[in-house]
C-alpha cells in the first residue's frame, strides 16, 4: 500500500518531475478563490467556555420556524446534550447572557463576494455566534461547529455516527466557510430507508442553497404520446419517437415555456432531501440513449448533433435570462452531444459535462476548456458508482477520483453531480471524503482518512488503516488479499473488545468482506450461467444479502438480483427463494460466525503482506546505469508508459506498428490523442505542457511492434490496475529500494498455455516460474538494487502478462533512463 504521506502528496496534486534530478511541481493553477477557511481578523482572545452556557438562540431573523435554523437549533440542542450531559434548551429570540446564538445576515461585510452558503463561526465571551448568509448557510455552521467538537457523521447507517462523550473546549475562534462548490449532489437510486440519506447528505453540508438539477428531459417538454399529432417534432424520421427535433420552431416555443414554468415553481424536494429548495436551474437535454438516425448519421455526425441540441437549450437560456436573473439552463455534454458547440452561448447556460458515455473524439480535457472557453457555467456529471461496473469490489479508483476534485475547481466548476450507489462498504468513504473537498478542494485527503480510522476504529486505528489502504492502493481482490482482509478485522475485532460503537462498525466491514469473498468465490460477474458456489453456499449468500440489507454494507438491489438469478437457475421455486428472505438483522454472535468461517476458509495460509508504491505520488530519479545492457522493446497491446515532464515542452514517442494512444496528463485526464500505422519507428509528438508524470496508454487493439522514449526517463506501468500485455519476449528492469520487505510478481497463465518468467536479482542469481494460473509470486527480503525480469513467449504462449506490487510499479528495457524512486536510490 501506499504509505499515507505519498498518497496525501499524490492528492496534493504534487507529481514527480524529472529535470535532470527530481523536483516537486503541481499540474495547474491552485483552486479557485473560495474553499472552506478563508482568511481571518485575529480570531478573540478569551470566550466564556461552556459553564453557564445552556441556550441555544435565533436572533436575527423574521421567521425564527425556518426550517433550517430549526433544524440547526435540534441538531445542537441533541449533540451538545449528549457531549455535555445537560439539557439545552432552544429560544425564538435572542438573550442577554452568553449563548449559541444562530443568526442570518446576509449584510455581514465578510459575505460580500461569497456565496449564499457562506457562514461565519466567532466563540468569544458572548458564546459562540453562528451567522450565516442565508438561513442553510446557518445550518451548515452548525454541522461545521459540530463537527469542530469531534461529532461525525461517515456512512449513511447511525452506526458510523461518531459523538465524544465529553464538550471539546475549542477556546475561542473565528472562522469564515463557504462551499467552493455551489451544488454537491452524490445521489443513489432509491433503496430502504430513504430518510436516512436525506440526513447524512444535511449533516455532511452536501447539495447547496438552490437546486442546480440536470435530467435527461425532453418527455417532459414533448412526451412521445404527442407523436401521432405531431410526428414531425420528433426523431428518428419515422418512429418510433425517442428523441426531439432540436431546432424545430415548436419545439422550441415548448422549451421555452416548459423552462419558464419550471424556473417559477415553488421550491421542491427531491426523494432523497430533507429541504425544499428554489430551482437554480431548469433541464432542457435530451432523453437518455440515441434515437438520431435518421436524419443523422450516429456514427459521423456528432458535431451536428452537438450544435442541435446546444441550439435549443440555447435558445431557451436567451429568452429566460432578463426575467430570472442568477437561474440557469442547463444541459448534458454526453453521448453525441459532447462536443464543443460551434456557436456562440450564453453565460446562463450550465454545461455539466459527463465523464464517461462520450462519443465523440474529443479528450475530456479538451471538452472541459472548449466549454469553458465558451463562457458558460460548468458542471461535472461523474460515475461514483455504477454497480453493473463495480460490483461492490473495493474503489481501486478511490485516489484519481477525489485528485479530479481539486482539477475541477481550478476551472472554476462549480456544479457536482456524482450517481453514486447504496454500497457503503464500498463507496462509502469516497463519498464521505468527496463531500469534504467539494468544500475545501486542498483539504488534506491523509489527514481526512487518518480522521476516519481514528474516530471510526479507537484502539483498532492502525490495523484498519492498513485494511483500507490496501484496497484504495489498487490491490486487486484475490485469495491472498482477502486472507489479509479477513485476518486485519479478526485482530481489529480484538483491540475493540469491549468497545460496542467500534464492534459495530467493523462487524458491517465484515459484512462487506464477505460480500466480496463470496463474490469472488462465485467467479462470475453478470452472466446467465451457475458459479462455483455450492447451491448450499448460494443460498446461505442469499439469506445474508437480506439480514444485512439495511445496514447498506452492498447496493442489495442488484447483487441480490443476481444471486436470485443463481438460485433460479439451480431450479429453486419462486417460493423456497422467498423463504430464504430473513430480514433480521445479524447478532454479534451470527456475525462471528461468519467471520470465522472465511478465517477457517484460509487457514494454514500464511499470505504475504506488501505496500501499492504510487509513482505518481513518488519522487523520481533516472537509474543512470548505462554499464548495464539495454533490450529491444517487445510487441505489445493494451499498456501504460509513463514519461516524467518538466513542462513546456513536447515529447517524442518512437512508435512501429498500428494502433491508438491516449496522452493523460498528470491529473489523470485526457489531454490527446493519436492513431499510429507505421511500418517503420517513426517520431509522434505530445504536448507536455504541466510539470509531472503523463501517462501515454494504448488500446487494447493495438498492436505495437516497437515504443522507445529516447534520450529521457520512462518507463512501463505494472500496477496492479494496468495491463502490461507482451505478444513477444520481453526484458526489462526493475528497481527494488534498501530495506522492502517483499514484492509480488504478479503473473498470468493457463494450463495449455504456461507463461515462463526469469527473475534474476543485482547479485545475478535467476529463478524461473512456469505460471499456469493466474498468481502473485512473492519474493521476500529481496536484495536491493537492480533487478531484471525476462518474460518468455514460446510455440504456446504468445502473450506475457505481469504486474509489480511492493516496488515501484515501473519496468523499461534502458536501465539509463528507468525511473526510479529517489528515496532509496544508489
Amino acid at each position: 500500500m501506499a504509505t499515507f504521506v505519498q498518497r496525501a502528496v499524490g492528492i496534493s496534486l504534487v507529481m514527480a518531475c524529472l529535470l535532470g534530478g527530481c523536483k516537486k511541481g503541481s499540474d495547474s493553477a491552485p483552486p479557485a478563490e473560495g474553499g472552506s477557511i478563508a482568511p481571518e481578523p485575529p480570531p478573540p482572545t478569551t470566550w466564556s467556555g461552556w459553564d453557564g452556557l445552556q441556550t441555544i438562540a435565533i436572533v436575527g431573523q423574521d421567521d425564527p420556524t425556518n426550517h433550517f435554523l430549526q433544524q440547526a437549533a435540534q441538531e445542537l440542542q441533541t449533540y451538545l446534550g449528549s457531549m455535555s450531559g445537560r439539557t439545552w434548551s432552544v429560544q425564538s429570540s435572542d438573550i442577554q447572557d452568553p449563548a449559541i446564538r444562530l443568526d442570518v445576515n446576509a449584510a455581514l461585510p465578510e459575505f460580500a463576494g461569497r456565496n449564499d452558503e457562506a457562514v461565519k463561526i466567532l466563540a468569544d465571551p458572548d458564546g459562540i455566534r453562528i451567522t450565516g448568509k442565508t438561513p442553510i448557510a446557518a445550518r451548515h455552521g452548525a454541522y461545521l461547529l459540530l463537527e469542530k467538537l469531534g461529532v461525525r457523521w461517515f456512512f449513511k447507517h447511525s452506526a458510523w455516527e461518531v459523538v465524544p462523550d465529553t464538550l471539546a473546549d475549542p477556546g475561542p475562534f473565528s472562522e469564515l466557510h463557504e462551499p467552493d462548490f455551489l451544488y454537491r449532489r452524490i445521489w443513489h437510486p432509491v433503496s430502504v430507508d430513504n430518510d436516512r440519506f436525506a440526513r447524512w447528505k444535511a449533516r455532511n453540508r452536501l447539495d447547496g442553497a438552490a437546486s442546480y438539477e440536470v435530467r435527461h428531459s425532453y418527455a417532459d417538454i414533448a412526451p412521445a404520446s404527442e407523436y401521432a399529432a405531431h410526428p414531425d417534432w420528433f426523431l428518428p424520421e419515422g418512429g418510433p419517437p425517442l428523441q426531439l427535433k432540436p431546432d424545430h420552431p415548436d419545439i422550441v416555443d415548448r422549451a421555452i415555456a416548459y423552462a419558464r414554468g419550471q424556473l417559477a415553481a415553488a421550491n421542491t424536494s427531491s426523494w432523497d432531501s430533507l429541504d425544499r429548495l428554489p430551482p437554480g436551474a431548469v433541464p432542457i437535454s435530451p432523453n437518455d440513449g440515441l434515437g438520431w438516425s435518421p436524419p443523422y448519421n450516429e456514427s459521423t455526425d456528432w458535431q451536428i448533433i452537438t450544435d442541435k441540441v446546444f441550439y435549443l437549450a440555447n435558445e431557451v437560456a436567451k429568452n429566460v435570462q432578463n426575467d430570472f436573473p442568477g437561474q440557469y439552463v442547463s444541459v448534458y455534454s454526453y453521448s453525441l452531444y459532447a462536443g464543443i458547440p460551434t456557436s456562440p452561448l450564453e453565460p446562463n447556460l450550465l454545461v455539466q459535462i459527463a465523464t464517461s458515455f462520450d462519443k465523440t473524439p474529443l479528450s475530456f480535457t479538451e471538452r472541459v476548456e472548449g466549454l469553458a472557453a465558451k463562457g458558460v457555467a460548468l458542471g461535472i456529471r461523474d460515475y461514483y458508482d455504477v454497480n453493473v461496473w463495480y460490483r461492490d469490489y473495493p474503489p481501486q479508483d478511490f485516489y484519481k477520483l477525489l485528485r479530479a476534485i481539486p482539477w475541477y475547481a481550478a476551472r472554476n466548476v462549480k456544479v457536482y453531480n456524482a450517481e453514486a450507489g447504496d454500497g457503503w462498504g464500498a463507496r462509502g468513504l469516497l463519498y464521505y471524503a468527496a463531500g469534504k473537498l467539494y468544500w475545501d478542494p486542498g483539504a488534506d485527503v491523509n489527514a481526512l482518512l487518518q480522521d476516519f480510522y481514528q474516530k471510526a476504529f479507537g484502539p483498532a486505528a492502525p490495523v484498519m488503516g492498513r485494511f483500507y489502504e490496501r484496497w484504495l492502493g489498487g490491490q486487486k481482490v484475490n485469495h491472498r488479499t482477502l486472507a489479509l482482509a479477513f485476518q486485519d478485522l479478526s485482530e481489529a475485532e480484538a483491540l475493540a473488545a469491549g468497545n460496542a460503537a467500534v464492534l459495530e462498525r467493523l462487524r458491517h466491514v465484515a459484512y462487506w468482506m464477505r460480500h466480496v469473498w463470496l463474490w469472488y468465490r462465485r467467479g462470475l460477474w453478470d452472466t446467465d450461467a451457475i458459479g462455483n458456489l455450492t447451491l448450499q453456499e448460494t443460498k446461505d449468500y442469499y439469506e445474508f444479502l437480506f439480514r444485512t440489507r439495511s445496514l447498506y454494507t452492498v447496493f442489495h438491489r442488484y447483487i441480490e438480483s443476481n444471486i436470485r438469478r443463481d438460485l433460479e437457475l439451480r431450479g429453486l421455486s419462486q417460493a423456497e427463494i422467498t423463504g430464504l428472505q430473513n430480514t433480521t438483522a445479524p447478532s454479534a454472535p451470527q456475525a462471528q460466525t461468519w467471520l470465522d468461517e472465511a478465517l477457517m476458509f484460509y487457514a494454514g495460509t500464511d499470505p504475504v503482506d506488501v505496500v501499492s508504491i504510487d509513482p505518481y505520488a513518488t519522487n523520481l530519479a533516472p537509474l543512470n546505469r548505462p554499464d548495464l545492457p539495454t533490450y529491444t522493446p517487445g510487441r505489445r497491446r493494451g499498456s501504460s508508459v509513463v514519461i516524467p515532464s518538466s513542462g513546456n515542452e513536447s515529447v517524442t514517442i518512437q512508435v512501429r506498428g498500428t494502433g491508438s494512444f491516449s496522452w493523460i496528463g498528470p491529473d489523470g485526464f485526457e489531454r490527446s490523442s493519436a492513431t499510429v500505422d507505421n511500418p517503420t519507428l517513426s517520431p509522434i509528438q505530445f504536448a507536455a505542457t504541466d510539470p509531472g508524470l503523463y501517462t501515454l496508454r494504448s488500446s487494447r487493439s493495438s498492436f505495437i511492434d516497437a515504443l522507445d522514449v529516447p534520450g529521457r526517463p520512462a518507463a512501463i506501468l505494472a500496477d496492479e490496475q494496468t495491463i502490461v500485455w507482451f505478444l513477444s519476449p520481453f526484458t526489462g528492469y526493475f528497481f527494488v529500494p534498501a530495506g522492502t520487505p517483499g514484492f509480488l510478481l504478479g503473473a498470468s497463465g493457463t494450463t495449455d498455455r504456461p507463461r515462463t518468467y526469469d527473475l534474476t536479482d543485482p547479485n545475478g542469481v535467476t529463478s524461473a516460474f512456469v505460471m499456469t494460473q493466474t498468481d502473485q509470486i512473492p519474493v521476500q527480503a529481496p536484495a536491493p538494487g537492480v533487478w531484471r525480469l525476462h518474460a518468455r513467449a514460446t510455440a504456446d504462449s504468445f502473450d506475457v502478462q505481469f504486474s509489480l506490487t511492493g516496488v515501484s510499479p515501473l519496468l523499461w528495457h534502458n536501465p539509463q533512463w528507468l525511473p526510479i524512486p529517489t528515496q532509496g536510490s544508489p
